[in-house]
């Protein structure tokens, strides 16, 4: 393990079963527009006196249209996790914190070009929790980021991308608390 974020990631997780027993809630949930963009989601965790604790998997193909040169495609894959406070209610609106260990592969195919390069990205959040009476949720929310690793250009045969230093990610989960 590289990073002290990535070493506290697993630390989280082996605890993860212990915070089950001390939680209001446990939750697992996905996000769909992942898999839509080629790639996976999972996330678990608990909700305790307000607060949302999530750690999670997660992948995708990065569209074009968020690309400042659309002669590369990008996959982003990594793990991340997410503190989120609620208040006194396991539903409605929230704000919280995030961190993902993400690597992103960059990929020339008219030059026969791949690199890849860590992403690890933090920031916050804020969005909202409908849930229905059988615990099954739907969770809108936007993440701005900032990319706390190497963002220098990348421009192999004359094709310059340049690697975003901030990040907005709108996306919706779907879940099940128990």
């Amino acid at each position: 393990m590289k990073t002290p974020l990535v070493r506290l990631m697993f630390a989280l997780w082996l605890c993860f079963p212990f915070m089950t027993q001390a939680a209001d809630k446990v939750f697992i949930e996905a996000d769909p527009i992942a898999y839509a963009l080629k790639g996976y989601s999972l996330h678990g965790g608990v909700e305790m006196e307000g607060f949302r604790f999530q750690i999670g998997a997660f992948g995708l193909e990065v569209p074009d249209a968020t690309s400042n040169n659309t002669n590369y495609k990008l996959r982003q894959t990594g793990v991340g996790f997410k503190i989120d406070y609620f208040g006194g209610s396991d539903k409605g609106a929230f704000v919280g914190v995030e961190y993902g260990a993400t690597k992103v592969a960059y990929t020339l195919a008219s030059a026969s070009f791949s690199d890849t390069r860590p992403a690890n990205l933090a920031g916050i959040r804020i969005g909202y929790k409908y849930v229905n009476r059988s615990g099954f949720y739907v969770m809108p929310w936007v993440g701005i980021d900032k990319n706390i690793s190497d963002i220098s250009p990348i421009n192999p045969a004359g094709e310059k991308y340049d690697v975003s230093e901030y990040l907005i990610f709108p996306t919706v989960h779907l879940g099940v608390q128990f």
